[in-house]
């Protein structure tokens, strides 16, 4: 944008320098045109009347050719702030590519991420139902040694001779 920005300003130089050309050229012109005027009047008068005319044919010639310079400067001027302007347009297409493809493999990335945590969700849920089926199993376990524990007691005391109540201890390792 620089690059437009100094071709834009120097465009806008030329321009007024063309102006000023311009004008300083019509004014020479009009002195020119009256001078000649002036000068072929006296040369009527002195019998010579093609030397002005020549002169301000001369002088107009010169300004066209000045006019002519400036018209291939100032197409000089647009084009160069054509080609910035295109070059700027092309740069931020390519930006704007670029944008787009890093959007993308931002989505993809997100995408990915979604499916990566859906599945650690899934991976959790069976784990925590795992975990509460083995909880659940040990219950029963520690459930089934308690009434087997109870009737082993019950057991051990009715096999006693003599009435004599021993209850024999018996420890569980889980």
């Amino acid at each position: 944008s620089n690059n437009v920005g100094e071709a834009i300003g120097k465009y806008a130089q030329e321009q007024r320098r063309k102006e000023l050309v311009d004008a300083q050229g019509a004014a020479r012109i009009n002195e020119a045109a009256l001078a000649a005027g002036q000068v072929q009047r006296e040369n009527i008068i002195l019998g010579d009347s093609h030397t002005p005319i020549k002169n301000v044919a001369n002088a107009m010639e010169k300004q066209l050719d000045v006019q002519h310079e400036q018209f291939k400067k100032d197409i000089d001027a647009e084009k160069r702030i054509l080609s910035a302007a295109e070059e700027v347009e092309k740069e931020a297409h390519k930006q704007r590519l670029k944008n787009l493809e890093a959007n993308k493999d931002v989505a993809e990335a997100a995408q990915k991420l979604e499916k990566e945590r859906l599945k650690q969700m899934e991976v959790d849920l069976k784990a925590d139902a795992k975990i509460s089926d083995a909880a659940r199993k040990v219950e029963e376990l520690k459930a089934k040694q308690m009434q087997q524990k109870c009737q082993e007691a019950v057991h051990d005391a009715q096999a006693v001779d003599g009435g004599r109540v021993v209850v024999t201890e018996r420890t569980i390792i889980q």
